[in-house]
Parts: C-alpha cells; structure tokens; sequence
C-alpha cells in the first residue's frame, strides 16, 4: 500500500512537471516559412584582465518571437574578414583551448517573448595567458526536428575581445593608405579611405580626425572643416587591415542619399543620390584645390602616439562655373547691345539735328 502511494506521489509530480514545461516551452512547431527573431547586445565587448584573474561581463539576449524560445550558447572564435572590420566566425579547434576559460550563468535558458534575458560571462584567465584571444558568443534556438529547417533573423552572435595585457604585448599601427576616392569632384561628398594595419601582436584600435584646409601648411586658422575617424572605436586585429571609411558632406550643393519614409533608396544594391541645393548653405560652395590630414593615435600601453598622411583633391563644379560663364557672357552681350543702341540713338540725332539746321 505504502509502495503503491509512492508510486502515485511520484506519478503526480512527474505529470506535474510535465505540464509547466509544456507551458513555458509549447510543443507547438514553428510554422514553416517563418523564421525565428533574435536581438543581442552589446554588438562587441573589450575585456582587460592579468592572467591568473577572473573578468566578467553581462550579455543580453531577447526573444523577438510569440512563442518562448529555449536556447544555448556555443563558442566561436572569429578573425577579420576582409578589411570591413565584418567578423569571419570559425568553428573551435582543439587547439582553441582559451574557450574553455569560459563559462555562462545561465548556460541554457528559456527565453520569453519581448523579454530581455542577462547572461554573465565569466573569463578564468590563467597564469600561463598572453597577448589578445578572441570570443564569438552565439546563442542558439534549441530546436525539435521538426524546427531544423527554420531560419534565424538578427544578430545572434556577440564578439568578446579579452587583452591579457601581458608584458610581451607589443602595440603598434601604422596608416597603410590614405586615397579618396577620386582626384576631383563636382559636389561633394568627398569620400575618403583611411586603411589601417595593425603591425603588432594585440587588438588594438586608432582614432582621430581628418582636417580639410586650402593650404598645404594647415596653419592655425586655415583649417575649414574637420571629419571624425573611427568613432565607434572598432578594434583592428593583429597583422590585418582595416579601413574606416568617412565622408566630407559640408558643402553647397551636396549629394545625399534619396530618402522615401526616411529610408534610403537603393538601386542594384546601391544608394541611389540626389543633388540637395540647400540656400542657407550658400556660403559654402566648395571651389578650387583642399588638402587633407588625417591625425591618429593610439595608445601603445604607455602613451598616445600620433600617425598622420596628407592628400590634396579638387572641387570644381563645371555645370554651375559654366552656368556663371553663360551668364556673365550673356550680361556682356546685353551691355554690349546698349552701347550700340546708345551710340546709334546719338547718332541719328546728330543727323536730325543736322538736316534741321
């Protein structure tokens, strides 16, 4: 008898159980054709930290769909794809044993729609660690078998990036190129390319400022403009490039991206632009020769150290200095008229008053 009660005590939770997980996790399939929404945060993470201590960050993770969404974490490492600064994910390898170092609270989890989810990282660093070691936290849907064909929408993939700051770190970078993209421009924008290599042997990232002047000497006083560099303050990996693209838009007329519902129009995968005659910025219509300088620094463990490059490029609006030629022609022609009507007015009242007299 006793046995018996056990059994149906035993029998009751398990059905009990059963059904909050049914709850939380419904065995409703995805519908097909649909796909699964995700948001995470931050975009990428820098953690500094000795060897043998303990880092930790929190990272956020939020289910976007109706339906609760259990998920896990799986480890990445990643490198640079191209010079985008775009992230090239790689599988773990067993020689990737820095992934190892770390571990998540909670690991697996429930995510409820609309409903943020906070996971700290933990990062064991240990004694034997140098230099720089990369993380591609990616959270994945658990899904049935029925659910594997699904597609997963958004971002799923957070990028830790971990300096040991170990005393063999050596930092450095230097300016690969410096180019805009064309010698000379009628309106701007002026876009420009400022391509970076990292020449050490940790991340390490390198901002400033581009200055546009009329003189080559960039005197105080002659600077007219200036454009921020690499303001999100994204990192360049050791011994790759990566080039930060900036634009000079401060001119009259500009080119700027046409816009339906304040969204950009493209057109087979590009921005489709539209010239902006903008009159209260009358006063800066661009003309003649600019030089360019492009001022960064970094910080090479001990100081800011500065790296700088020169260009020049032209501005010449030949539409409009033809419009002003064909205008300035045609008020010369006009004047040139007067003064022939004029002289052939006095003249036949000279002959008028002659035959008078």
């Amino acid at each position: 008898m006793k046995k018996a009660s056990k059994l149906l005590v035993e029998l009751s939770i398990a059905v009990v159980a059963l059904a909050a997980w049914q709850l939380i996790v419904p065995s409703k399939a995805i519908a097909a054709g649909t796909g699964l929404s995700i948001t995470t945060s931050p975009v990428n993470e820098v953690l500094t930290s000795k060897p043998g201590t303990e880092v930790s960050t929190t990272l956020h993770v939020q289910n976007n769909n109706s339906l609760p969404l259990p998920m896990t974490i799986k480890m990445y490492t990643f490198g640079a794809d191209g010079t985008s600064g775009r992230p090239l994910l790689t599988q773990a390898t067993p020689a990737d044993t820095f992934l190892n170092w770390a571990h998540f609270t909670p690991s697996t989890f429930v995510a409820q729609p609309d409903v943020p989810v906070a996971v700290t990282m933990t990062i064991d660093i240990p004694k034997t660690a140098s230099l720089g070691y990369n993380y591609g936290v990616a959270f994945e849907p658990i899904l049935s078998a029925a659910d594997k064909g699904v597609s997963l929408n958004g971002s799923n993939v957070i990028l830790v990036l971990l300096d040991t700051a170990s005393s063999n770190e050596v930092r450095s970078v230097q300016v690969a190129s410096f180019t805009a993209s064309k010698k000379l421009y009628e309106y701007l924008p002026v876009t420009f390319d400022v391509n970076i290599h990292n020449n050490g042997n940790v991340f390490l990232s390198a901002g400033g400022d581009i200055f546009i002047s009329k003189t080559a000497n960039f005197l105080p006083g002659s600077i007219i403009d200036h454009i921020d560099v690499n303001t999100a303050q994204g990192n360049i990996l050791p011994g790759t490039n990566r080039v930060f693209q900036e634009q000079w838009t401060d001119g009259f007329p500009v080119f700027q991206p046409k816009q339906i519902d304040g969204h950009d129009i493209s057109k087979n995968n590009s921005i489709v632009y539209q010239l902006n005659w903008n009159f209260s910025q009358v006063d800066k219509l661009r003309f003649g020769k600019y030089y360019a300088k492009l001022e960064l620094s970094y910080n090479n463990g001990k100081i800011p150290v500065p790296v700088t490059a020169v260009l020049s490029f032209w501005v010449l609006p030949w539409k409009l200095l033809l419009l002003a030629l064909f205008v300035l022609l045609l008020i010369i022609g006009m004047i040139i008229v007067v003064f022939i009507l004029i002289h052939r007015m006095r003249r036949l009242q000279r002959g008028s008053s002659r035959r008078r007299g």
